[in-house]
């Protein structure tokens, strides 16, 4: 978001980063290691100690102070300023140049690259039209060469999926691939792992293009739920027009997500699973960019429109839709025609489910008595016949529903 309406960029390379931060005398000692010309210890801060990145970062955050996010980006040694304007970015760079000189940094000019329209930063080219994979990194991938082992077959697949987010339906193409990534699986390469070698190689080379988000514009959040995952897409109008009446040929992408479903979510009803796909894409993976501002949530399931307006006597779903609340979405029926890239997502997850995902917070609900600090419960019984009595429930468990 921060880097939206930016026209002009330089990249700052910090020469040797680490070594430039001297350590306490105190500390030298816990940095000794052992050579056959005697013992020494590091006099700066070394690369490879655990906490050397995490030292490092914070050492630059408090450097580049309130220029942090307003003028500049770092991650590391690595530091990206970006203006809306030529004259901004002089002063702009002069700033964080001031910054880094007061704390004696140095920067490595071979490095550094100022005043461009285009700028490679962590692996993505970056301009003013959007984000997409480098050009350098893509030239690697295409002359990787045909994996001999399961090691290297995976080694394959970590590289191009670092890009994963670029390449639609990437779970679907790389699935023969999958099975190396398991320790101790024996290789053998078939038709299937070559054909998607190949088409992995060659969706590489034609990657889409994510378009910088901009806060003060329109979000459109996208869902879809199948029997194997849930999937979403982060939209935008561009350029801006009217909320009330949204185009479709309008929407640009400004992220996707995707993930398999958990073992006890795939016993989950229709109007369930779609209502997780709600859930999780708002409060776990967009919620940085729409929280605090109204946008528009678009399904292909109709039934989930009522949800939002009237109890559903369902405690699973009254749980996410609790959670909904605190946010301000319009919900819209779309036809399933017109919701492909969410429903290729679900139907083909790209990540699976972390199992310290919290699906179900914990929060009390009005609308199902049973689950209420202050009403007393209320059996019927039909649930007397399911679950003999016992100590009514009074709070909603933090476990999965699977787990009911």
């Amino acid at each position: 978001e921060r880097l939206n309406g930016s026209q002009i960029f330089s990249k700052l390379d910090l020469r040797s980063g680490y070594f430039q931060v001297p350590l306490a005398p105190e500390e030298h000692s816990k940095t000794a290691f052992t050579t056959p010309d005697g013992l020494w210890e590091f006099t700066r801060l070394p690369q490879g100690l655990k906490n050397s990145p995490s030292v490092f970062q914070r050492l630059m955050n408090q450097t580049l102070g309130s220029l942090r996010w307003d003028v500049c980006l770092a991650y590391l040694d690595d530091i990206i300023v970006y203006s809306s304007s030529f004259d901004q970015h002089v002063l702009d760079v002069n700033q964080v140049c001031q910054v880094l000189h007061a704390s004696n940094f140095k920067l490595n000019s071979n490095k550094c690259a100022f005043f461009q329209h285009e700028i490679t930063f962590l692996g993505h080219k970056i301009n003013a039209h959007g984000c997409s994979p480098n050009d350098d990194n893509i030239r690697s991938i295409l002359q990787f060469p045909l994996p001999q082992s399961s090691k290297a077959a995976h080694s394959f697949l970590q590289m191009v999926g670092f890009y994963r987010k670029f390449i639609p339906r990437f779970a679907q193409i790389s699935a023969p691939l999958n099975k190396f990534t398991r320790k101790g699986f024996p290789f053998i390469w078939t038709e299937a792992e070559q054909l998607a070698f190949d088409q992995l190689k060659t969706a590489i080379t034609s990657p889409a293009v994510l378009i910088l988000p901009d806060p003060s514009q329109l979000y459109i959040i996208r869902t879809d739920a199948s029997r194997v995952g849930i999937g979403a897409v982060l939209l935008q109008q561009q350029p801006p027009d009217s909320i009330s009446t949204p185009t479709s040929a309008l929407y640009k992408p400004v992220a996707f997500a995707s993930r398999s479903l958990k073992p006890a979510e795939k016993k989950y009803s229709a109007i369930e699973l779609e209502a997780l796909a709600i859930w999780w894409s708002v409060t776990q993976k967009f919620r940085s960019y729409i929280e605090g501002q109204q946008f528009f949530l678009e399904t292909d399931h109709k039934p989930l429109l009522s949800l939002m307006k009237k109890p559903y006597h369902n405690t699973r779903i009254e749980r996410w839709m609790t959670t909904l609340q605190q946010y301000d979405m319009i919900i819209h029926h779309i036809a399933g025609k017109d919701n492909t890239t969410a429903d290729a997502l679900s139907r083909y997850p790209v990540d699976r489910p972390d199992i310290n995902d919290e699906d179900t917070p914990r929060l009390i609900t009005s609308s199902t008595q049973t689950e209420d600090l202050f009403v007393n419960a209320v059996t019927t019984r039909s649930m007397i016949r399911n679950h003999p009595p016992a100590v009514p429930s009074t709070t909603t468990s933090s476990s999965s529903p699977s787990s009911k």
